[in-house]
């Protein structure tokens, strides 16, 4: 059985016991691996007292303990690279990472390693792997100071092969780096899990009830942190405007929460006092991935008001999974995750708050038969392409492995 290392971003915990999309993706990677044992894993993370490596015979969990200093001097380094606008990150993460690494390895040899996200770890490790170990680099993310251009070129000379996590992310790496071997693995949803038909009347009903939603009320619904690339602050701001001639109408915004932080940022600040003012927004604060379903099961409508360009966009392929609307700003991945006649999408320019606002107002207004149609043919997308569902993710991570390694 080949050896394969998987380097983690090491910012939570893998198995995906405290959250996090990467690190939910990976655990999919080493659920279905204890399936298939297409390999023999060692999986180097941060230590977590929840983490159950008795779940596992085919992955050795490396829990590495990422003490106090460690978090502090990478949270100094994150703020000066932020400030002074560098082109490449620093962390202490890596040497602590690189260190267990070296000792695990020093007598066996990895046939394949496999980096998550943080092209610093790459970057710190690079002159320690074995040239016998076919090396991966696995980008979820869009090209920044954390997937720097300086450790993209280091790949491309390397002979690293990057493995994006959307067909817009491979198209932006390689257009900005020349030569460089680059191949798609889309990010997928469990669409078991994500089913419309999974949560019961009476579940739904006491979401309700909870979030004192009434049940003819129309719930338009926004998940993910609340930060100004997300574009709450546009999603609000349209809202308010529907909220004038739809007062049965309502904003549930599930994820991080001003109610859930030691302290709050401005933008946070800012966002809390505009719902104030509209009323009719609940915040639900953190959910937990498996509850996420469930809260979905209770909106009429999924908005994804994102104004960055949305490196792959997995809110919309849940929306998909789900058939629930969908109304997206048409930035990055999206349409090419949801096709363009399934969701109703926004161009995203200095008219994006009205054209919001008017797209809310038209989905509340939506015929049932044009309703149906748009979501057939959502589900149709969802059954052609069979590399959105995750239960082929390890299938296709071997495809593009095997295509590399022969």
């Amino acid at each position: 059985m080949k050896r394969i290392a998987i380097i983690t971003p090491f910012i939570l915990p893998v198995p995906n016991v405290s959250g996090g999309a990467v690190e939910e993706l990976i655990t999919k990677l080493i659920d279905q691996n204890e399936q298939n044992r297409g390999f023999h894993i060692d999986l180097y993370t941060m230590d977590n007292e929840k983490i159950n490596s008795d779940n596992y015979k085919n992955t050795d969990i490396i829990k590495i303990k990422k003490g106090n200093i460690t978090s502090f001097a990478d949270r100094f380094c994150d703020r000066m690279v932020r400030q002074f606008r560098c082109k490449k990150s620093y962390r202490l993460s890596d040497y602590i990472l690189l260190d267990s690494f070296i000792r695990r390895n020093k007598s066996n040899v990895y046939d394949y390693v496999i980096f998550e996200n943080m092209s610093s770890t790459y970057r710190i490790f690079k002159r320690y792997i074995s040239r016998k170990s076919k090396v991966f680099f696995h980008v979820h993310n869009n090209m920044d100071c954390y997937r720097s251009i300086y450790d993209f070129r280091l790949m491309s000379a390397s002979n690293v092969t990057v493995i994006a996590a959307s067909q817009f992310l491979k198209k932006q790496i390689e257009k900005s780096i020349n030569n460089i071997k680059c191949e798609c693995l889309w990010n997928a949803v469990d669409c078991n899990k994500f089913s419309d038909n999974k949560t019961e009347a009476d579940t739904i009903n006491k979401i309700k009830d909870k979030y004192k939603i009434p049940n003819k009320g129309y719930i338009f619904m926004y998940s993910g942190r609340i930060i100004p690339q997300k574009g709450v602050m546009e999603l609000l701001q349209a809202f308010r405007q529907v909220r004038k001639t739809n007062d049965n109408c309502y904003l549930v915004i599930a994820g991080d929460s001003v109610a859930n932080k030691r302290k709050e940022t401005a933008y946070e600040m800012l966002i809390n006092d505009i719902a104030g003012v509209t009323g009719h927004v609940i915040f639900t604060g953190k959910v937990l991935p498996d509850d996420m379903p469930q809260l979905y099961s209770c909106a009429d409508t999924i908005v994804m008001p994102s104004v960055w360009e949305e490196p792959f966009g997995m809110v919309a392929l849940e929306a998909m999974s789900m058939k629930k609307m969908l109304i997206a700003f048409d930035s990055g991945s999206i349409s090419d995750i949801t096709g363009r006649e399934y969701p109703i999408l926004i161009k995203n320019d200095q008219y994006r708050v009205k054209k919001l606002a008017d797209s809310m107002q038209e989905v509340i207004n939506i015929s049932e038969e044009e309703m149906s149609k748009r979501l057939d043919i959502a589900d149709k997308r969802m059954k052609e392409h069979e590399e959105f569902n995750d239960k082929y993710y390890l299938k296709n991570l071997l495809k593009i492995i095997d295509s590399v390694g022969n």
